[in-house]
């Protein structure tokens, strides 16, 4: 049995099960654009099964063994902490229909809804607050209040091929468990 505490184990939650990533079925407007997100905290994925199934009554969380071999020849960007260039970037998949990225895998952390209100605030600045620095960091500074974790986005069918094969748990999540 895989420990949730594995370091290498990165978690998908969802409310549908499913044998293989489609990348087809992935959303455009997220933190780091189209892809199959992973979290490395059991419990961001967890919520994210918890959640859907609120509305199917019933969740997954899957686990991957994610190594850093198995990144190894792919076209990785990482993001260490909250920077400017972590908040444009996610502004811009989030905001800018146009905005196109080659990354075949981003890791960094985590946006939720809470940093979805703050981002949503932002973007309702007039054009020059928005390209102001200070006005950035001050949004920066308003999302470290909480810590929701990394996650990873395999953007590319590139990246998913290498992952397809590296689930090794499965877990239900029922509406009513917790």
């Amino acid at each position: 049995m895989i420990s949730k505490y594995d370091k290498d184990i990165k978690y998908h939650g969802t409310g549908e099960a499913f044998e293989k990533i489609d990348l087809s079925r992935s959303g455009t407007e997220k933190d780091f654009g189209s892809g199959f997100y992973l979290a490395e905290n059991y419990k961001s994925a967890y919520d994210m099964a918890y959640k859907r199934a609120k509305r199917r009554g019933i969740g997954y969380v899957y686990g991957y063994r994610i190594t850093k071999e198995l990144l190894e020849g792919l076209n990785v960007h990482t993001f260490n902490g909250t920077s400017i260039a972590w908040f444009d970037f996610i502004v811009n998949n989030r905001y800018n229909p146009d905005f196109k990225h080659d990354f075949d895998v981003v890791i960094g952390p985590i946006a939720d809804a809470k940093t979805m209100d703050l981002l949503d605030e932002y973007i309702r600045l007039e054009e020059e607050k928005r390209n102001n620095v200070m006005v950035k960091r001050l949004y920066i500074n308003k999302l470290q209040v909480t810590n929701y974790g990394i996650q990873y986005c395999f953007c590319t069918q590139k990246a998913v091929n290498r992952i397809q094969k590296q689930r090794e748990i499965t877990k239900t999540v029922e509406r009513y468990q917790r």
